[in-house]
């Protein structure tokens, strides 16, 4: 019976050694899940972060887009009144050289 007690006594330490060894495992795999669960939060962090950035480069775009048509416009209308002016000047200019052409001829 002695060596009955021995063996299940062994054994029982065995075992007690395999859990201790299986539970030292699963300590480090849920040390390396929550790990791996902070760098998720961080990097979900930094996509936020980086989501905002994007949207606002996005508004920051669309405000220099308008800004650019408002100026194109200006810069179209600036540019019909000096040839509107540079085909009056040159319509006064063909009427004065008629006008004197006339006078001459007289």
């Amino acid at each position: 019976m002695e060596k009955t007690l021995e063996e299940r006594y062994e054994r029982l330490v065995t075992r007690k050694k395999h859990f201790e060894e299986r539970l030292r495992e699963i300590s480090l795999k849920e040390k390396r899940v929550e790990e791996s669960f902070e760098e998720l939060k961080r990097k979900n962090e930094e996509v936020k972060v980086m989501e905002k950035s994007v949207k606002d480069l996005d508004e920051e775009v669309k405000r220099k887009e308008e800004e650019f048509g408002l100026q194109e416009r200006h810069y179209a209308e600036c540019l019909r009144e000096i040839k509107l002016s540079n085909a009056i000047t040159s319509l006064k200019q063909k009427r004065s050289i008629m006008k004197n052409v006339s006078e001459k001829s007289s």
